[in-house]
């Protein structure tokens, strides 16, 4: 059997190949599934002539090792790290001609996919840098459960008032609801706080995740 990320990723990748059309715009969130996924549809962009575009900064660092990355690809990217050091500076890169065009053609996606994150010292952000250990323990006293495209939210689904929010460069959550079809690929116990109130929030309408983690789900909910 696969581990949990790839098995998640090629049933993400399966469903988009599925739904989505030829010349088709595909919304990508930041983090390990969505790459995974890539990794799976690589070889139907160039062939369906799908377009990707990024909801978040930071994307372009790993999207190379999907093969997607390239002028042969038609990937709209935001050149910029999903957190930058101000305030003042997030919000000047967001008025930027390039990276507000990339933002507005991110809304206008028929399908988006995205990562869900824990609230854990293990969490993607913190291995990437943008989170520190001790952030994300502030972040969990504050009530935080999970993280989609660098904002956190609680138990309800409703987005923190965190100052990391106004350093980050994305698609704001109210946003990303208007996109009608946002997959979610997350799976694992550590996990199923951060689903379930991604869930309540309405920040995805497709969750592809793996059988336990659905029984579990479906246990807490009821």
């Amino acid at each position: 059997d696969l581990p949990a990320a790839p098995r998640i990723g090629r049933a993400a990748a399966s469903l988009l190949m599925q739904k989505l059309d030829p010349n088709d715009l595909l919304a990508i969130g930041w983090g390990e599934a969505t790459t995974t996924t890539l990794r799976y549809m690589a070889p139907v962009f160039p062939q369906s002539n799908i377009s990707i575009v990024s909801l978040t900064g930071g994307v372009s660092a790993y999207i190379g090792t999907t093969g997607l990355y390239g002028p042969q690809n038609n990937a709209h990217l935001i050149p910029t790290p999903l957190r930058v050091s101000s305030e003042d500076l997030a919000e000047m890169l967001r008025v930027e001609p390039y990276v507000r065009n990339v933002l507005d053609m991110a809304a206008t996606a028929r399908f988006g996919l995205i990562g869900v994150g824990a609230v854990t010292s293990a969490a993607t952000l913190v291995r990437y840098g943008y989170c520190s250990a001790a952030e994300i323990e502030l972040f969990k006293r504050r009530g935080a459960v999970g993280d989609v495209l660098g904002y956190f939210y609680d138990a309800d689904g409703e987005i923190l008032d965190l100052d990391l929010h106004r350093h980050v460069v994305a698609v704001r959550p109210d946003d990303l609801r208007k996109i009608p079809n946002v997959a979610a690929a997350a799976a694992g116990p550590h996990k199923i706080d951060a689903i379930l109130g991604m869930l309540r929030g309405k920040l995805a309408n497709i969750l592809v995740t793996d059988e336990d983690t659905a029984t579990e789900l479906l246990r807490r909910h009821g």
